[in-house]
């Protein structure tokens, strides 16, 4: 298993999907972190330790988070909190992350929203099924906290995803 990030194919990529407006990213500019960017964060695994710790480190970085344990909570979660960026466990139980992803993008701001598959699972098939589903972009655990800040910066400064 590798260990780090595995970005989806370049055959199909997907990062026109998210456009924040400027009135959106001005809101969540903050003075407290020097005027950058803040984001909406949703972190969502059903393993209590991984759920925390992910949230423990977004918040140090300045950004809002959510958490829920599940993927009903997560969808409840979506619709209350509007994130900007979603970390998505897949492997939930009764809704896994790719019905939650599916979900999501359904939804009233499913274009708006950033998906990151976040698994164990480090196999094509696995990050084709992402891809199928709406996620952005596909992390395998252990995630790399250096990869995981640029990857939120990136996309909280932008307005938008990370460049390919």
């Amino acid at each position: 298993m590798r260990v780090g990030v595995s970005r989806l194919r370049p055959e199909a990529p997907l990062r026109g999907r998210l456009r924040l407006s400027s009135l959106r990213r001005e809101r969540y500019r903050h003075p407290q972190w020097g005027g950058r960017a803040v984001c909406r964060v949703l972190v969502v695994d059903d393993d209590l330790d991984n759920v925390e710790s992910l949230a423990l480190f977004v918040r140090l970085l300045g950004h809002e988070v959510e958490t829920a344990r599940d993927g009903q909570q997560a969808i409840e979660a979506a619709k209350q909190f509007c994130p900007d960026l979603v970390l998505l466990d897949i492997g939930l139980p009764q809704l896994d992350g790719y019905e939650v992803a599916e979900r999501l993008r359904a939804g009233e701001h499913g274009t708006s929203m950033f998906l990151v598959a976040i698994t164990g699972w480090d196999r094509d098939e696995e990050t084709e099924r992402s891809r199928e589903a709406g996620f952005d972009h596909y992390l395998t655990k252990p995630v790399d906290p250096a990869l995981l800040e640029r990857l939120i910066g990136s996309l909280c400064a932008r307005g938008g995803p990370p460049p390919a």
